[in-house]
């Protein structure tokens, strides 16, 4: 892929890809999707986001973590940021009492404040709110400061709250496939365990020129 894309990312632009199809040009290959069971070098390809054999991908390489290869074909949730001023915002709205109505940066910076005020006039002061009010504020000062747009926040709070949701039901599909394939491999365990045994047996008669007990009974 890589001789043939002359170092182009992606590989094959717009153009190419139209030409191949005004053209009818079928691939002469098949793949075998028994590589993710057999294969020991799964890499995810960064073009289409499928795993396939080092081999098939146009990185050549598998990722890495602490100097071992990551081989797991489960998607991984990549959360935020904690240091994103979106994020801490967010975390704040989720931990605070519901009692937000500002639709803008300087009223919700009001409001941040009179909340952490009256966190820390509580009896006894309730520290850790305080303190979420508190910076919460500064972000939002900073975000006036900077002219970000606070629709555009909203949008990327309510899409990470979506990916989760998504996220969570895909990993509650992968949790009941997954006792389904751990009976499966319960079951080949045993299986694989009664053929080595059988193996040994045969071996063993091999070696001593004796037929395992089971022949001796049956031949009687």
């Amino acid at each position: 892929v890589r001789r043939i894309s002359e170092g182009r990312n992606p590989p094959f632009d717009a153009e190419q890809l139209e030409h191949c199809r005004a053209e009818e040009t079928w691939h002469t290959f098949r793949m075998n999707h028994r590589f993710l069971i057999t294969e020991k070098n799964i890499v995810f390809d960064p073009i289409t986001h499928a795993p396939v054999p080092q081999l098939f991908s146009f990185r050549q390489h598998a990722q890495i973590k602490e100097n071992h290869r990551l081989l797991s074909i489960i998607i991984r949730y990549t959360p935020p940021e904690t240091y994103d001023p979106r994020f801490v915002l967010q975390e704040a709205i989720r931990k605070l009492p519901p009692v937000l109505t500002a639709r803008d940066w300087r009223k919700l910076h009001s409001e941040l404040e009179a909340l952490s005020a009256h966190f820390a006039a509580c009896d006894p002061p309730d520290y850790d709110r305080c303190k979420i009010t508190e910076h919460a504020a500064r972000v939002v000062d900073d975000m006036v400061q900077s002219n970000i747009d606070q629709l555009a926040v909203m949008q990327w709070i309510a899409e990470g709250i979506l990916d989760r949701k998504q996220h969570r039901s895909y990993m509650r599909h992968v949790l009941r496939r997954q006792e389904e394939l751990c009976a499966m491999k319960r079951k080949y365990e045993a299986s694989m365990k009664k053929r080595l045994d059988d193996l040994r047996e045969a071996i063993a008669a091999l070696e001593s020129l004796e037929y395992p007990g089971p022949i001796q009974v049956q031949a009687k």
